[in-house]
């Protein structure tokens, strides 16, 4: 009996150290700011630089592609804006600056996965701005980027379960999205923009893709205990 208990405690023991050993811990996440502003453009760019990946080149490529999306968004706005700028001041127009912001937001750094959703702004005039997120989500167990099919085991059927959430929410407030919003999600890919928060896949949509701009973003959350065991990572 005491031979029968002292296994079981080295066993537990032997389980939760190799949980120590495979665990990653939250890596720190920095941010990079660069404000820059004119007579006809402002800009405040706040963009994430992830600094702990081991797989050194997966690092510099995914901040690449965070540096890129805010300064090509800043380049190609100020490009517009002073196009705007040359003609307002020979016309004795008023001038009012387009305006570009970008900021992120950690949506998950846990349970050896880190997600991040990065949001974008842009003022060229008009009533209002407009917006749009992009997300990225990391294995860091593995330091490999995350498709949304890879989160999942092989011909596990996923969409559905994802599709069906979408309408069952959309039925619960029919009048934020267009008549015709269900039918546009009719299908899930790998080029469907998601996001992982501790217990829920966030799947979104771009503003006036399925809704009026005073919906903003359509973010739809689906439990990952859905899934079950097709979820990769419970």
């Amino acid at each position: 009996m005491n031979f029968r208990k002292t296994f079981v405690f080295l066993s537990i023991f032997v389980f939760s150290l190799c949980n120590i050993v495979f665990a990653i811990s939250p890596i720190t996440i920095k941010t990079k700011e660069v404000k820059y502003k004119t007579n006809y453009f402002k800009s405040n760019l706040k963009i994430p630089v992830i600094n702990e990946l081991t797989n050194t080149s997966l690092k510099d490529n995914i901040n690449k592609k965070f540096d890129n999306q805010a300064n090509i968004l800043k380049d190609d706005i100020e490009s517009l804006a002073k196009r705007y700028y040359d003609e307002a001041k020979k016309e004795g127009l008023t001038i009012t600056p387009y305006i570009v912001s970008t900021d992120y937001e950690v949506k998950l750094n846990d349970n050896n996965m880190l997600s991040i959703l990065n949001a974008f702004y842009e003022y060229t005039g008009g009533a209002h701005g407009n917006y749009y997120y992009n997300s990225t989500t990391i294995d860091l167990s593995k330091d490999t980027e995350v498709i949304l099919s890879s989160l999942f085991k092989e011909n596990f059927d996923y969409k559905d379960t994802i599709i069906k959430k979408i309408h069952k929410d959309m039925d619960l407030d029919p009048e934020s999205y267009f008549k015709n919003a269900k039918s546009l999600i009719n299908s899930i890919s790998n080029d469907t923009k998601f996001y992982l928060e501790e217990d829920n896949l966030v799947v979104y949509y771009d503003l006036y893709e399925i809704a009026p701009y005073s919906t903003g973003v359509p973010e739809f959350k689906i439990p990952l205990k859905s899934f079950s065991t097709g979820y990769i990572y419970n």
